[in-house]
């Protein structure tokens, strides 16, 4: 999505288990990485980017090395 400069990115990881291997999950600004969250174990996590520096295209990776990790539904969108 496009982000705009001057914007706030708030990320909550919930209600995860990472069983093994590597699991890192990424935001880009424009194709460069901004943020980074790396959970670890079970459970919750969040990140707070403020004040973004520029317009600019947005995007959330999940990255993994023999990642065996689960996500579980809260509730019902």
């Amino acid at each position: 999505c496009t982000i705009f400069k001057g914007s706030d990115v708030y990320v909550q990881l919930a209600n995860f288990e990472i069983n093994g291997g590597n699991f890192a999950f990424y935001v880009l600004l424009d194709g460069e990485i901004i943020g980074e969250v790396k959970p670890d174990g079970i459970g919750y996590t969040e990140l707070m980017i403020r004040n973004i520096e520029k317009t600019g295209t947005l995007e959330y990776v999940i990255a993994g090395e023999s990642a065996d990790f689960t996500f579980t539904p809260i509730g019902e969108w």
